[in-house]
């Protein structure tokens, strides 16, 4: 059977900005890595909890993901990738 690996977030960066009609938003960024290896992980796709419209990102070749325009606040994030 397969060993399961745990996906850490790492580095998540939070930039704070401010959209043109005052509603605060925020750049959300940080690279997947494997927990074991600290590796990056490309291709991971990162998914905004109960956002609408709904928002996904996937990884570069370096692990690296980027969301714009999110609201400033407490937010939900899913990690998968295919073989973890």
């Amino acid at each position: 059977m397969k060993k399961l690996f745990s996906i850490l977030l790492f580095a998540l960066t939070i930039l704070q900005s401010s959209a043109q009609d005052q509603t605060s938003v925020t750049t959300v960024r940080g690279t997947v890595v494997d927990k074991q290896s600290q590796y990056p992980l490309p291709g991971a796709t990162i998914i905004l909890l109960n956002s609408d419209p709904a928002k996904a990102a996937a990884t570069n070749a370096d692990g690296n993901f980027r969301f714009e325009n999110i609201p400033v606040g407490r937010q939900s994030f899913q990690v998968t990738m295919i073989g973890y």
